[in-house]
């Protein structure tokens, strides 16, 4: 039989701050109005003893209502479920089988992090909100239910949720220092988040402000001020992407003990993110436009939720210098490290040489870039005419695309590279699969291309991993390669370093 758990006794003053929440500043407001609207009035002081002594009645109520609102939600986990119980009136049970379990995530604010407490928040698949949220748990119970919810369903008594094993100490471990973060922050691709950012709120504050009652004074648009926009505008948005980026990863660390990844980050909040190894369904290293000058890369991970369904994705490790990559996945993901190294001695197989006035001259990229060039030009003439300089930008673009486009397959993992305007290379093993199309248009077909794309999870979320104008040699291998049964004497361990490679067809 379970044996139920409650959340800490701290969480009645967590859940009386709520709902005080929700009712002081109507109640509070209602109070001023009278009291203003009685000024003077000799009964005043007797009112206001009432009006007290009616709030400390409410305020009664409310922490009676806490306190058995606490009593009330229990949980625990039975066999393969987590059950939680609330409601005083109506009771409430949710049950929910671990297969069906998405995602389950820890979260520290900076005051659970003082008291150390957690919450845990519970999502099953397909649902939009979590299912289940609870509140001020203590570390080791949070902790506990997460590991709990990482392990393969079994077919087990009822256990308590105190009576589960711990997992073992990490083998393990890594951290990002502060030089690495602000580096990380300075070229991520936060900056695009960022500067989106700035442009919300300048048009909130458009709207918001009165500016045509306001007296500004009149900034001429000379060559100075264009300048000084030029430098405030980059620097701006640059500093929003660095303070984004250190409070997502500051205290970044990772550990494993060989069967799951534990990732810990977060500046004022605090999360916790297990990853089962045997759920990854990709690697991907990638390299944005600012950082692969300087040889820096991300390593992120496509993974399997708890249950069925769609993928998560997370970043495993934010900044890696280029060289560093192998070495890291040789110590945490050493089924990867293999293909990754046997890629690069043998070199990956690129689209044929026919392709690449394709790559050069994609029809929807020059129309978006002509298209912004012609409208600039129309609106500031004869300035807007310098915009032309985008349409040789988006054709060396596309040449660049062209030459670090390739695959290799080496066993039963596939290695991907493409470029968007950073480059990336995905590691997809053939088992994690789930879908594989190849298009062609008329045009492509004459010339014997097409394109080929992959998913590593079908649903609502699933990650695309595209290779495009490949030769149609090369795309019908592809597409044998994934539909091909993998024999079972041959089938290998996932934690083997290194696989054999598959010759690639003649072409």
């Amino acid at each position: 039989m379970c044996e139920p758990r409650r959340l800490h006794p701290i969480g009645i003053l967590f859940a009386f701050a709520r709902i005080a929440r929700q009712f002081a500043a109507p109640t509070l407001l209602a109070i001023l109005v009278s009291l203003i609207a009685r000024w003077g009035d000799p009964d005043m002081l007797r009112r206001t003893l009432v009006v007290l002594l009616a709030l400390l009645a409410i305020a009664s109520l409310g922490l009676a209502y806490a306190v058995a609102s606490w009593a009330r939600l229990t949980y625990c986990t039975c066999g393969n479920e987590l059950r939680v119980e609330r409601g005083m009136l109506l009771r409430k049970l949710t049950v929910l089988p671990r297969e069906r379990i998405q995602s389950i995530e820890l979260r520290q604010n900076v005051v659970e992090r003082v008291l150390g407490l957690a919450t845990v928040k519970v999502e099953t698949a397909g649902g939009r909100e979590p299912e289940v949220v609870l509140s001020t748990l203590t570390q080791h119970d949070a902790r506990t239910l997460q590991d709990w919810a990482c392990r393969a369903p079994e077919m087990a008594p009822a256990v308590p949720l105190a009576a589960v094993d711990q997992p073992a100490a990490p083998l393990q471990h890594a951290s990002l220092s502060r030089s690495d973060l602000a580096v990380a922050g300075l070229t991520a691709d936060r900056v695009g988040v960022a500067l989106s950012a700035l442009g919300t709120l300048v048009a909130m504050a458009s709207d918001l402000l009165p500016w045509e009652r306001l007296s500004l004074p009149t900034v001429p648009l000379g060559p100075s001020t264009v300048l000084l926009l030029l430098v405030l505008v980059p620097v701006l948005v640059w500093g929003l992407g660095l303070a984004g980026t250190v409070l997502a990863y500051a205290g970044f660390r990772l550990h494993s003990d060989g069967t799951r990844i534990v990732i810990e980050r977060g500046l004022f909040e605090r999360k916790r993110t297990v990853i089962p190894i045997e759920r990854i369904q990709a690697v991907s290293i990638d390299e944005g436009p600012l950082r692969q000058p300087w040889s820096l890369a991300q390593l992120s991970v496509e993974y399997a939720g708890y249950g069925t369904g769609a993928t998560e994705s997370t970043v495993l490790f934010p900044l890696l210098r280029r060289a560093e990559v192998m070495p890291f996945l040789e110590r945490f993901l050493p089924a990867f490290a293999g293909p990754l190294a046997a890629a690069e001695a043998d070199g990956l197989r690129r689209p044929p040489l026919r392709a690449r006035r394709r790559y050069a001259l994609r029809w929807e990229l020059l129309l978006v870039v002509g298209g912004l060039a012609v409208l600039a030009t129309v609106l500031r003439w004869p300035a807007g005419a310098f915009a032309v300089v985008l349409l040789p930008l988006a054709i060396g673009l596309g040449l660049a695309q062209y030459r670090d486009a390739g695959w290799y397959v080496a066993g039963d993992v596939l290695v991907v590279r493409w470029r968007t305007l950073g480059r990336h290379t995905a590691l997809v093993p053939r088992r994690c699969v789930q879908l594989i199309e190849a298009r062609a248009s008329l045009l492509l077909r004459r010339a014997g291309l097409a394109t080929v794309e992959l998913r590593v999870a079908t649903g609502s979320s699933w990650r695309p991993f595209r290779l495009r104008h490949l030769a149609e040699a090369d795309a019908r291998y592809l597409l044998d390669w994934v539909r091909r049964p993998r024999p079972r004497a041959a089938v290998e361990s996932q934690s083997a370093p290194h696989r054999e490679a598959t010759p690639h067809p003649a072409t």
